[in-house]
C-alpha cells in the first residue's frame, strides 16, 4: 500500500464528511450517492490523518504570520470604515457583493473539489479491499483449511492495520465465526470474499467480510474544505477591501462631495459651480459628466427660480385679486334678494345662498350634498328634478314659474336655470336663480280685476274721444293746409316783392342800354355809309395823292374793314337778342310771382308752364331734356301763381328723381269739362308702399336736409282748391307720371 501522510487538524473546526451507504456483500463498486454531513473535528495535536495522493507538509509559523498580518490590515480597515459608516454605504454594498459572489464561487468550487476527492478516497479504499482479495485470501484459506486459529486471528488483526479498515469477520462453512474490530455504521464500505482451497476441490471453506469506515475520509475532506474556504475567503476579502479602498478614493468620496453640494443648494442660495477635488484627466469620465450635469442643473434651477420669481409674484397678485373677487362674489350671492342654487348632474346641491336657505327655513349646510327628495316631499321634489333634467337634456337656459308650498303658504317663484360647463366644454352642474314673485302675482290679479272694470269705462270714453278726435284731426288738417298755404303765400309774396324790385332795377339799365344800342346802331350805319363814300372817291384821290391812298389802304387792311363791316351788324343783332332775353326772364319772374294777386282770373296754362320752365331751367338743363307735347287749350279760371307753384314742384321733383341723365315729357290736353297736364319723368320711380303717403304733409323719401315733405302736399292742396284732381302712377326703376286735371271754370266755388 502506498505511504500516507496527513494534514493538521485545528481545534474547534468542523469538517464535511461524505456518507456512503453500501449494502454488505451486495456491492463491490464505488459509492454511488454519498451524503454530506458536518461533524466537529476533535482537537488533536499534530495528528496525522491518512490521505491519498501526494504528501503536503504545511508548517505553522508562516501561516501564523500571514494570518496575523491579514488580521491587522483587516482590523485597521474595518476601524476606518466603522468610523464613518454612513459615508461608505456604496462601498459596503460593493464589498458585500464581492464577498458574497466570491464566497458563492468558492463554495461551489470547494464542493466540486470535495466530490472529486471523495470519489478518489472511496476509490482508494476499494483498491485496498481489492488488494486484500489478491494478497490475503489464499493465506486465510490455508489457515482455515489447516484449522490454524491463531494464524487466522493474526491475519484478521493484520487486516485492521490497513487504513480505514475497522472490522473483519470470517465465517467458516462449518459454522465457526472469527471477528476482529468494531462493525462500523452506515458510513462504511463492506466487501465479502469467498475462501477456496485447492485441496478441497474448489469447495468454499468460508466467507471473509471486511468493512472500511468513511469517517477518516470525511475528516480529511472537511479539513481540506476548511483550508480552501479560509484561503479563498481571506484572499477575496483582501481583494474586496482593496477595491473598496479604490472605490472610496476614486468614486464614493466624490459622490459624497456631490451629495453635500446638492444638499447645500437651496432656493435662496444656489452656490458656486461644483469642482471635484482631483486632477482632471485627459478625457472626462462619468464623474465629470455628473458634475457637469449638476452644474447645468444648478444654472437651469437658477434661471428657473428667476422665472418662477416673476411667475410667483404674478401668481400672488392674481391670487389676491382672486380672493378679493371671490369674496366680492360671495358677498353679492349671499346678499342677493334672489335665491341662488347650484346642483350637480345627480341632483345633489353643491351650493345655495343665504336667501334660499332662509326661504326654506333650513341652514345652508343642510342643503349641501343632499337631493330635493332628501330635503322635501316627493310631490314637491319631482317637478324640481324634472326641470333640472330638461336643462341638462337641452343644454340651454330655461325659465318657468314654480309654485312651492312653504310654512306661510304657497309661493310663486320665477326660476331661471342654466347649464354650467367646464373648460373642456363638459356639462357638470345646473345653476338656478329663483325670484319670489308671490306679491307681484297677487298685485297682477288685483290689477287684472281693476283692468277689466277700467276697460269698460275706457271703451265708453274712447268712443266719445274718438269722435272728438276725428273732429280735431279734420280741423288740424285744415289748419296745417292753411298754414302751409299761408307760409307759401308769404314766401311767394316775398319772392314777388324781390322779383318786382329786381325787375325794376334791371329794366332801367336795360331801357337806356336798348336806347343807346339803337342810337349806336344808327351811328354805325352812318359811319359805314361814309366809309363807302370814301371808297368810291379813292380813284380820284389816288391820282392826286398816291401816298395818302396807300396809307389809307394799309389802315383798311390792318383793321380788316370788310370783316368789321359785317361784324358790326351781327354784334348789334346779338346784343339786341340778349337784351330781349333778359327782359323776357324778368317778365317771367314777375309773371311767376304775381305779387299781390289773389283774385281768380282766366289764364293760359301753356304760358305758366313755359314761365316756370324758364325759371327752373338752371336746375334742369344739366341732366334733363324737356319734351313738350302741347295741345290747343282754352284759358281756364284759376290762380296762375299757385298753379305755377304746382308746376315748379313737379319739375323739381322729376329732376331730383333722375340720377344721371333723363328726360321730362310735358303733355297737355282738353276734354269737355276741363283740361289736363301730365308731367312724366324717366327717374327711379316711387315704391308701391310709399305711393299712398306721398301727399301727406312732411312725408319724404329724400335724405335728411334735402326735402321737407311739403311740396306735393301743398300741390295737392292747391289742385283741390281749384276743384281738380292730382293723380300719380309710378313704376320703380322706370319713372313716374303726375296728371293734373282742372275744370274750365270755378262757378260756385268762386261765388262761395
Amino acid at each position: 500500500m502506498p505511504q500516507r501522510t496527513g494534514v493538521m487538524a485545528l481545534p474547534g473546526e468542523w469538517r464535511l464528511e461524505p456518507v456512503c451507504h453500501v449494502n454488505n456483500g451486495a456491492s463491490r463498486g464505488r459509492c454511488a450517492s454519498p451524503a454530506l454531513n458536518f461533524r466537529p473535528i476533535e482537537p488533536l495535536t499534530r495528528q496525522r490523518i491518512p490521505r491519498a495522493g501526494t504528501s503536503v507538509a504545511i508548517k505553522g509559523q508562516p501561516i501564523r504570520w500571514i494570518r496575523a498580518g491579514a488580521r491587522a490590515f483587516a482590523t485597521r480597515l474595518a476601524r476606518r470604515l466603522l468610523a464613518h459608516p454612513r459615508e461608505h454605504r456604496l462601498g459596503y454594498r460593493l464589498l458585500a457583493a464581492i464577498v458574497l459572489a466570491s464566497t458563492c464561487i468558492a463554495l461551489v468550487a470547494t464542493g466540486l473539489q470535495l466530490v472529486v476527492d471523495y470519489q478518489r478516497e472511496v476509490s482508494t479504499i476499494e483498491d485496498e479491499l481489492n488488494q486484500v482479495e489478491r494478497s490475503r485470501l489464499a493465506s486465510l484459506a490455508n489457515s482455515l483449511w489447516s484449522f490454524d486459529d491463531r494464524g487466522l486471528r493474526l491475519q484478521l488483526n493484520g487486516l485492521l492495520q490497513l487504513p480505514d479498515v475497522k472490522f473483519a469477520e470470517l465465517k467458516a462453512a462449518g459454522g465457526e465465526r472469527y471477528a476482529v474490530g468494531t462493525r462500523p455504521g452506515l458510513d462504511s464500505v463492506t466487501r465479502e470474499f469467498a475462501l477456496h482451497h485447492e485441496q478441497a476441490g474448489g469447495a468454499r471453506l468460508g466467507v471473509l467480510t471486511v468493512s472500511a469506515t468513511l469517517d477518516g475520509v470525511y475528516q480529511r475532506l472537511l479539513r481540506k474544505a476548511g483550508l480552501i474556504l479560509a484561503m479563498t475567503t481571506g484572499g477575496t476579502f483582501l481583494v474586496a477591501l482593496f477595491i473598496f479602498s479604490l472605490v472610496g478614493r476614486w468614486v464614493t468620496r466624490h459622490l459624497e462631495h456631490m451629495a453635500r453640494y446638492a444638499r447645500s443648494l437651496s432656493l435662496d442660495h444656489m452656490g458656486d459651480a461644483l469642482v471635484l477635488a482631483r486632477q482632471p484627466g485627459d478625457l472626462p469620465d462619468e464623474l465629470d459628466h455628473v458634475a457637469t450635469a449638476l452644474n447645468d442643473m444648478r444654472r437651469a434651477l437658477a434661471d428657473e427660480l428667476k422665472r418662477r420669481g416673476v411667475v410667483d409674484a404674478e401668481r400672488a397678485r392674481l391670487f389676491v385679486a382672486y380672493e378679493r373677487n371671490r369674496g366680492l362674489l360671495q358677498a353679492i350671492i349671499d346678499n342677493s334678494l334672489a335665491m341662488i342654487s347650484v346642483k350637480g348632474l345627480d341632483g345633489r346641491y353643491l351650493m345655495v345662498n343665504r336667501r334660499c336657505a332662509e326661504l326654506h327655513g333650513k341652514p345652508v349646510e343642510a342643503f349641501v350634498g343632499k337631493t330635493d327628495y332628501e330635503l322635501f316631499s316627493a310631490e314637491r321634489a319631482a317637478p324640481l328634478r324634472r326641470f333640472d333634467q330638461r336643462v341638462i337634456a337641452e343644454r340651454t337656459a330655461l325659465q318657468e314659474e314654480e309654485t312651492i308650498p312653504l310654512d306661510d303658504g304657497p309661493h310663486t317663484l320665477l326660476s331661471a336655470k342654466a347649464p354650467l360647463f367646464n373648460d373642456k366644454g363638459e356639462l357638470y352642474a345646473v345653476c338656478g336663480i329663483h325670484t319670489d314673485i308671490t306679491e307681484r302675482k297677487r298685485a297682477e290679479e288685483e290689477l287684472q280685476h281693476y283692468r277689466v272694470h277700467l276697460e269698460l269705462l275706457v271703451d265708453q270714453r274712447t268712443a266719445e274721444l274718438q269722435r272728438a278726435n276725428d273732429d280735431l284731426v279734420l280741423t288740424n288738417l285744415r289748419l296745417e293746409q292753411a298754414q302751409m298755404q299761408l307760409v307759401q303765400s308769404e314766401k311767394m309774396a316775398s319772392i314777388g316783392v324781390l322779383a318786382a324790385g329786381v325787375a325794376h332795377e334791371i329794366n332801367n339799365p336795360i331801357g337806356y342800354v336798348s336806347a343807346n344800342l339803337g342810337t349806336l346802331s344808327e351811328y354805325a350805319a352812318d359811319l359805314l355809309k361814309l366809309v363807302a363814300a370814301y371808297e368810291e372817291a379813292e380813284a380820284a384821290i389816288g391820282s392826286a395823292a398816291p401816298q395818302q391812298l396807300a396809307a389809307i389802304r394799309r389802315i383798311k387792311q390792318d383793321v380788316a374793314l370788310d370783316a368789321l363791316r359785317s361784324d358790326i351788324a351781327d354784334l348789334g343783332s346779338e346784343t339786341g337778342d340778349g337784351l330781349a332775353r333778359v327782359r323776357k326772364i324778368v317778365q317771367d319772374l314777375k309773371d311767376f310771382s304775381h305779387v299781390g294777386e289773389s283774385r281768380w282770373q282766366f289764364a293760359d296754362l301753356h304760358h305758366g308752364i313755359d314761365s316756370t320752365l324758364n325759371i327752373a331751367w338752371n336746375e334742369l338743363k344739366y341732366k334733363v331734356d324737356v319734351i313738350k307735347s302741347y295741345a290747343t287749350l282754352p284759358e281756364i279760371e284759376c290762380l296762375p301763381s299757385e298753379l305755377n307753384q304746382v308746376f315748379m314742384n313737379l319739375f323739381i321733383n322729376a329732376a331730383h328723381a333722375i340720377k344721371t341723365r333723363g328726360e321730362i315729357r310735358i303733355t297737355t290736353g282738353a276734354d269737355v269739362d276741363g283740361v289736363w297736364v301730365e308731367v312724366a319723368d324717366t327717374g327711379c320711380g316711387i315704391a308701391s308702399e310709399h305711393l299712398p303717403r306721398i301727399f301727406e304733409p312732411f312725408f319724404t323719401t329724400k335724405p335728411v336736409g334735402q326735402g321737407t315733405g311739403l311740396g306735393l302736399a301743398l300741390s295737392y292742396s292747391i289742385v283741390k282748391k281749384h276743384n281738380g284732381r292730382l293723380d300719380v302712377r309710378s313704376t320703380p326703376g322706370e319713372g313716374t307720371v303726375f296728371r293734373i286735371w282742372l275744370p274750365l271754370t270755378q262757378g260756385a266755388v268762386v261765388a262761395a
